[in-house]
């Protein structure tokens, strides 16, 4: 379930960002990830046998999700139904990448994480950045809630995990801010 869930949320959020470019080398590139994903999958190689690569596939298929969201709140979708879609996407996103602690505790920390992650999506909406640094700037808070939760639910979380991940999202702010085109 977890498995196809995964192979979902990629390739639906993939297909969608691939939209919004024309070059067909990024469409050619995502394909070829995507059908790379699916062997790995389903030859029971990943995601169970390498935890590292299983969380840099949920953070990029949560760049893409977000960055889709607002490239299509950009384009006139209704922002209520982005921000709607914003929570689902990342409740689906936790819920299944989340460490599993008991089915109504993971629901909550999906639930609660999804609900910080849309906050910030609202707040992002109004900075003056173009729809890719905007999904970049709530990924950022999204890894920092997902991170901090993983390490919790594991029995693991301490003062230092939380200082390294705060400074860890200020330095790629801090970069991301210092890099983006401003729009009037």
């Amino acid at each position: 379930m977890k498995k196809l869930l995964l192979l979902v949320i990629y390739g639906v959020g993939a297909g969608l960002f691939a939209g919004f470019f024309s070059a067909p080398l990024y469409h050619i590139l995502v394909f070829l990830f995507f059908g790379g994903l699916v062997v790995l999958v389903f030859s029971g190689r990943w995601p169970e046998r390498d935890p590292a690569l299983k969380d840099m596939f949920w953070l990029v298929s949560s760049f893409l999700w977000l960055a889709d969201i607002f490239g299509f709140v950009a384009n006139g979708l209704d922002f209520t139904l982005g921000i709607f879609l914003a929570f689902l996407a990342a409740f689906l996103i936790l819920w299944a990448g989340l460490p599993r602690a008991g089915r109504r505790r993971t629901f909550v920390y999906g639930f609660s994480g999804a609900l910080i992650a849309a906050e910030f999506f609202w707040a992002a909406a109004f900075l003056p950045f173009g729809y890719l640094t905007l999904a970049g700037l709530v990924l950022i808070v999204f890894y920092l809630i997902w991170a901090i939760f993983h390490h919790h639910l594991r029995g693991n979380l301490n003062r230092e995990i939380i200082l390294k991940n705060l400074a860890f999202g200020a330095a790629l702010f801090t970069v991301l801010l210092l890099s983006a085109k401003w729009q009037p």
